[in-house]
């Protein structure tokens, strides 16, 4: 028979046993390197809720591969992995939409997505906190087939409805912004580059009937929200038809802000021939002009590849992951939690090892600012300023 002592010491480390347990799972879900931005395959995806049942939506390129699922209890929990599923898909056609039930009755948990191909190739793999109070899993926009829209930005043809886990939720309201928001600030930079829809200067209100068939027709941000006082909403945009490949002459030259001085910038916005002033710059970064034109390919695909990747309240090269991806390239470790997302840059490419950590607010990524992030940012702008960035 126990004596008093032993209860309490057997208590203990039951205490413990259970405490270690769940922070074994929560560092072994936690610090699983994820593959985001792969070259060769990108896949899109959205959890929602309808009539309160979780749903994944998910599309690629024209593939065949097979979709890896587990779900585990929300945060940290002893239950840890509580259903899976490997759905296997042969898209011929490009972007097709496929959406899978996830048969859990749970409004909370963690979603890990992976992809591998017919040779078992990992492809993608990706961590999604998952919460039916989330408005994003609430409120979402969807093409006229009914299928809820993977991108956060539309073509001019392109119809869509705007939809809402409740029946009971039949009016949405509106805000549109002209887009005009300038590049991130720099990393060591106290401003954070926040969209406030709150704060930023509205363009228009309006409200839209539930099941109504809208397009897109004004370039901008759009935000909707199911009640003009809410405090939550969601983003769509339209950026034009070239978007997400930057052509404008002038966002080209706002586009070497981050690796410009005032002075040069400041040249080339005044310059009467705004095309031969940008020629110029880029070739002063090595005269070599296949190098130079090397350097151009990789800046502006790098923007491009931000641009799909990282749109959301504004064009994804101006947000704060938008210019580290422009800048550094794609990081080479990320593991993602349920507040932040942090990205690993190690020796690769001659640079000292550094990592970024971007705090999600409101489903905004915004980068943790250090005065400590000055000297890594700094060189890898020499690079570039240099014609050497890869």
């Amino acid at each position: 028979m126990l004596t008093k002592k032993s209860k309490y010491l057997f208590l203990f480390f039951l205490l413990f046993y259970l405490t270690a347990s769940e922070s074994v799972f929560a560092q072994k879900l936690h610090h699983r390197e994820l593959t985001l931005f792969s070259k060769n395959f990108e896949l899109k995806y959205k959890c929602i809720f309808e009539n309160d049942r979780p749903y994944l939506v998910v599309s690629a390129p024209a593939y065949n591969y097979r979709l890896g699922l587990k779900v585990y209890t929300y945060y940290s929990s002893k239950s840890n992995l509580v259903w899976q599923s490997e759905p296997e898909f042969r898209d011929s056609i490009s972007e097709t939409v496929h959406k899978v039930p996830l048969d859990l009755e749970l409004s909370n948990f963690a979603l890990e997505i992976k992809v591998v191909n017919s040779n078992k190739q990992l492809l993608f793999h990706d961590i999604a906190y998952v919460s039916a109070s989330d408005i994003n899993t609430q409120l979402y926009v969807t093409g006229t087939d009914g299928l809820p829209l993977l991108s956060n930005y539309l073509k001019e043809d392109d119809f869509f409805k705007i939809s809402h886990n409740k029946s009971s939720v039949l009016n949405f309201f509106v805000a549109y912004y002209k887009e005009d928001a300038l590049p991130a600030p720099p990393p060591a930079s106290k401003n954070n580059g926040y969209f406030n829809p709150d704060r930023d200067t509205v363009s228009q209100n309006f409200t839209v009937i539930k099941g109504r068939e809208l397009k897109l027709s004004e370039k901008g941000i759009f935000y909707i929200q199911t009640d003009s006082s809410a405090t939550e909403g969601i983003f769509i945009s339209y950026f034009g038809e070239d978007f997400p490949v930057l052509t404008n002459l002038n966002e080209l030259v706002l586009a070497t802000r981050y690796i410009t001085k005032n002075e040069e910038y400041e040249k080339m916005t005044s310059a009467p021939n705004m095309k031969a002033a940008l020629d110029e710059y880029w070739l002063s970064r090595n005269k070599n002009e296949q190098e130079a034109k090397r350097l151009i390919s990789l800046y502006y695909n790098r923007m491009k590849e931000a641009n799909r990747f990282f749109t959301f309240a504004k064009q994804g090269w101006k947000t704060d992951m938008g210019m580290i991806f422009t800048i550094f390239g794609r990081p080479q470790i990320v593991r993602k939690y349920e507040d932040k997302s942090i990205w690993y840059y190690s020796h690769a490419a001659g640079r000292d090892p550094v990592e970024f950590v971007f705090l999600r607010y409101k489903d905004q990524y915004l980068l943790d600012r250090s005065s400590a992030l000055k000297e890594p940012w700094n060189a890898e702008i020499i690079k570039w300023r240099l014609g050497k960035a890869n």
